[in-house]
């Protein structure tokens, strides 16, 4: 193996360490994100008339089941009988990587989007 092959050779086994190494921090950014619900994530979700309000903070507990037992608080005080559809009012930003997995799974962001 000449000189020149020896450099080459050395090139691409550092390219190819270096681009695995960044590969696997994406990887592990975008799955195993553990700062993936900040303090100042929030979900807005209202009905279609924009009466009842909920601000979802899943880092807090503030999750769809405490929106379903406000949801049910609400109708009982406003004598509502019938079904009350609930909308998401925040967009999904799918350029964050961290969040598809929130986007795919999490059943506030599950309801349909009104636009404000």
């Amino acid at each position: 193996m000449s000189k020149f092959n020896k450099i080459q050779f050395i090139k691409y086994i550092v390219i190819i360490i270096a681009s695995s190494t960044i590969t696997f921090g994406i990887i592990c950014n975008a799955f195993f994100n553990l700062n993936k619900y900040p303090i100042i994530h929030q979900i807005s979700l209202q009905d279609k008339s924009g009466d009842f309000k909920f601000l979802a903070i899943p880092s807090k507990g503030r999750d769809y089941k405490m929106m379903e037992n406000s949801l049910e608080k609400y109708k009982i005080e406003n004598g509502i009988q019938e079904e009350v559809q609930i909308y998401r009012t925040t967009a999904k930003n799918y350029f964050k990587i961290n969040m598809w997995d929130s986007y795919k799974f999490r059943r506030e962001w599950q309801y349909p989007y009104l636009v404000n």
